[in-house]
């Protein structure tokens, strides 16, 4: 496990996964789905972010052009797997390869997943921090089954010791899953 990521940054994940998914097991691919990490490109495309802050009003975050540079170099590192086994204590890496070859298919589907794998699974990006490590950009991904889970790309503000979610570039939910309650959740690393 030694050398995959600095400690920060599993950290910060598990902390994220945690606070959103209330999550124990961590079943994770090896690398984000690729319409996924398009969006993400999508979104860093141009110094100025627009995003909704936490009262879903239209808002910005304004990056330099050396932080743009930085989180396109990251997002050139997270087209290819980047993710290797036991990330981190309690978890199980899932290429993803084999992982939409299982969902893919009729017969094994979401019940095979259940059985050999998990409840869920989970895909999200290496956190990219700035400024001395008090904002972070992190895109993560989780789904239970073909009606439940949630995406998400945000950037995260340390005030203090603790981490609070300023900015939704974009998201999206399936069933009980109350978008509101997200923002609302600060934890500390």
């Amino acid at each position: 496990m030694k050398g995959q990521v600095p400690s920060d940054s599993t950290e910060f994940i598990k902390k994220v996964l945690g606070t959103e998914t209330n999550i124990t097991k961590i079943i994770y691919t090896d690398r984000l789905e690729p319409n996924f990490l398009n969006s993400f490109k999508r979104s860093f495309d141009k110094t100025t972010i627009k995003g909704v802050d936490s009262n879903f009003k239209q808002n910005t975050f304004i990056i330099t052009d050396q932080e743009l540079q930085l989180i396109q170099k990251q997002l050139t590192k997270f087209s290819s797997p980047y993710w290797k086994d036991n990330l981190f204590y309690n978890s199980r890496l899932i290429k993803l390869d084999t992982l939409n070859s299982i969902l893919e298919d009729k017969k094994r589907g979401w019940k095979y997943f259940h059985k050999y794998y998990g409840n869920m699974f989970c895909q999200f990006t290496d956190p990219i921090f700035l400024r001395n490590k008090t904002i972070c950009i992190i895109q993560y991904y989780y789904k239970t089954d073909d009606r439940k889970g949630r995406h998400e790309l945000c950037i995260y503000k340390k005030s203090g010791n603790k981490w609070r979610k300023i900015l939704l570039l974009f998201g999206g939910s399936w069933e009980n899953d109350v978008l509101n309650s997200r923002f609302t959740n600060s934890f500390q690393l």
